[in-house]
């Protein structure tokens, strides 16, 4: 059942449970930036990656004989998750009144705005303080393929360009619009076969190079990501927290819902992420 938005005299804060179902649950199950990455929950202030910047050699040697010492250097990235915050009123009618399912739609506007905000940033390129996303990425920092649309032989490339690097593609993820281009294609003229797979597990997901296709809006139409899950990380800190007021809008007897956390990525750790831009002018 949705948890009751229930308020006090003054102020209060939702119990921990109420927000892993009223905002958690929904993060985790909807933000594409989290289904695409690797989810790493912290109670830290700031999450350390270690990133190698140089590699070591085996070495052939008789039985016996010394190996030669090679030295392997680290840098580090670290992530400072940013807080993001979304809120909202309600009347005190509706939340004494109404079922626990229409109160729990006050709920949801939080969840769907803090979605909304996640992606946006784990996709696009926003100021600070929004931690940085893939679109703030240069060129040098990716694998780098151009396509037309007209086919799929770039998503072969991708997939085999990464293997090079050690990195495994987990998942696509582009436009709306820019999927829909790539389900109509079809295997020849006149053939009603498309040239996408079908997930197996869940039927109404598409398959390219047998990763699926994930969609969202805040990918510019015409550029497709291909992301190693092991490669890109999302980082939340544990203090997610839903807080309400009714003095703060004691004149409109209206209840305000406020849900806070805080959020990082880290897509630099090492190389493997696919930018495949629209080159078809």
């Amino acid at each position: 059942m949705p948890p009751m938005l229930t308020t006090t005299n003054g102020t209060g804060a939702i119990l921990p449970a109420d927000v892993r179902e009223l905002i958690i649950l929904p993060l985790r199950e909807q933000s594409v930036a989290m289904q695409c990455a690797t989810v790493i929950t912290t109670g830290a202030h700031e999450v350390h990656f270690p990133r190698q910047t140089s590699e070591i050699e085996a070495q052939w040697a008789e039985e016996g004989a010394e190996l030669a010492v090679d030295d392997i250097s680290f840098d580090e990235v670290t992530v400072r998750p940013s807080k993001v915050g979304a809120i909202t009123s309600a009347s005190n009618e509706l939340i004494a009144d109404s079922s626990p399912e229409a109160a729990a739609l006050v709920g949801d506007s939080i969840a769907a705005a803090l979605v909304n905000a996640v992606d946006k940033a784990f996709f696009g390129a926003l100021p600070a303080p929004a931690p940085s996303g893939l679109g703030a990425l240069a060129d040098d920092d990716v694998i780098l393929i151009g396509t037309d649309h007209s086919g799929l032989d770039p998503f072969a490339k991708a997939v085999s360009d990464a293997a090079q690097v050690g990195a495994t593609l987990t998942s696509w993820v582009m436009n709306p619009a820019t999927a829909l281009t790539y389900a109509l294609l079809r295997e020849g003229e006149g053939s009603e076969r498309t040239l996408l797979g079908v997930d197996p597990a869940m039927p109404t997901r598409r398959l390219i190079e047998g990763r699926p296709i994930l969609e969202t809006r805040h990918v510019p139409e015409g550029l497709v990501w291909g992301v190693p899950e092991a490669r890109a990380y999302v980082v939340l800190r544990e203090d997610v927290q839903v807080d309400t007021s009714r003095d703060a809008a004691f004149s409109r007897d209206v209840t305000l819902l406020r849900g806070t956390l805080r959020i990082g990525f880290a897509l630099d750790t090492a190389p493997g992420l696919v930018k495949i831009a629209d080159i078809s002018g």
